[in-house]
């Protein structure tokens, strides 16, 4: 909680408020719960966007410069990334998917499922992806916003859960 220079997160009317009011800037907040194998779900509606922007769900988190993530953009489309030794590496190119609401309007449900390397991803229920990723075993969760081109934007994130499977 609170700003950092670069953004400024709340909690107002019970939602997560993450606003980014530097452009071409990326920020992200943890989420302190660890997990191995899990499903992980989050809802997230953006009120302001602009082309470029986007936000998502964070996963296998290590550390600042280590984790996993699925984003959407304000396009409707989706995307998954890896933040390795401080490095982004994009997994996937920007897709569309039918599942995709339109984020300035409308909620969308990010899910990820967990079960060993291989990760299964849900936009809305619909699952649009899976990816086998042998990086991380284990991790913490956070949420991750990216004001690449309209300096002023805000997402806002509410009822995550995560269930554990047994091992």
């Amino acid at each position: 909680m609170g700003d950092s220079g670069i953004s400024n997160v709340k909690v107002d009317g019970n939602v997560l408020v993450f606003q980014v009011y530097k452009q071409r800037a990326l920020e992200y907040r943890l989420v302190g719960y660890p997990g191995t194998d899990f499903y992980a779900q989050i809802t997230l509606q953006k009120s302001q966007c602009a082309i470029g922007d986007f936000a998502g769900l964070l996963f296998r988190l290590q550390d600042p410069n280590n984790f996993l993530g699925v984003l959407l953009d304000c396009q409707q489309n989706w995307r998954i990334l890896r933040w390795n030794g401080g490095k982004l590496e994009w997994l996937t190119d920007w897709q569309a998917n039918s599942a995709i609401k339109p984020l300035a309007l409308e909620a969308n449900l990010i899910g990820v499922q967990a079960l060993g390397n291989t990760f299964d991803i849900f936009i809305n229920d619909s699952k649009i992806h899976t990816f086998q990723d042998d990086f991380w075993s284990d991790g913490k969760f956070g949420v991750f916003v990216g004001s690449m081109q309209s300096g002023n934007f805000t997402a806002t994130f509410d009822d995550l859960m995560i269930y554990e499977y047994p091992k």
